[in-house]
């Protein structure tokens, strides 16, 4: 997809008042992450019980609700081992990103595609990484699976031009102030 095609994209999302400074995509394939490897050590451990639940279940003749909760156990090694990564990967191909001199645009999601906007006058903002980097402008609430809510942090990741796109962001909150 082109930087032509992206502004034709954004531009039937802008207000108005609106003008569009910049649009970007997160880097795209697989990427390292220390959270991501816990994620993996953590798998290794369950597909290994499970495999080794699997085949003492197999030896014995189970019944096969232990065989059936020892597949259930390996898949989710499985995930957490490799999965993890390979969606982490998709999700990025998928998401777009925006600023306008008003908002920060995130355009993502697995199944259903989701415009989120957040405004950048009283944004907190933060740099990470050191290429490509993510800039980071909020947070914003989210729910587990236990129905428990955490807090996510919310930015345009692992941009290319982050330093770029963070000097314009601190520009526009300036000037809203």
């Amino acid at each position: 997809m082109t930087a032509q095609d992206d502004t034709q994209f954004w531009q039937q999302h802008l207000h108005d008042t609106e003008d569009l400074l910049w649009t970007g995509r997160p880097g795209q394939g697989l990427r390292y992450s220390k959270s991501g490897m816990v994620m993996s050590i953590i798998g290794a451990f369950f597909t290994g019980l499970g495999l080794i639940n699997l085949r003492v279940s197999m030896a014995t003749e189970g019944t096969d609700s232990f065989l059936i909760l020892d597949y259930i156990i390996v898949a989710g090694g499985l995930y957490l081992l490799v999965g993890h990564w390979f969606l982490d990967a998709q999700q990025r191909k998928t998401t777009r990103y925006a600023l306008t001199n008003k908002r920060a645009l995130i355009y993502s999601g697995l199944r259903q595609m989701r415009l989120r906007s957040y405004p950048v006058e009283n944004a907190k903002l933060s740099l990470i990484g050191d290429g490509p980097y993510s800039v980071i402008f909020g947070t914003e609430a989210r729910k587990n699976d236990n129905f428990s809510t955490y807090k996510q942090e919310v930015g345009f990741r692992f941009v290319d031009d982050g330093r770029e796109v963070y000097d314009k962001m601190q520009k526009v909150a300036a000037i809203s102030l």
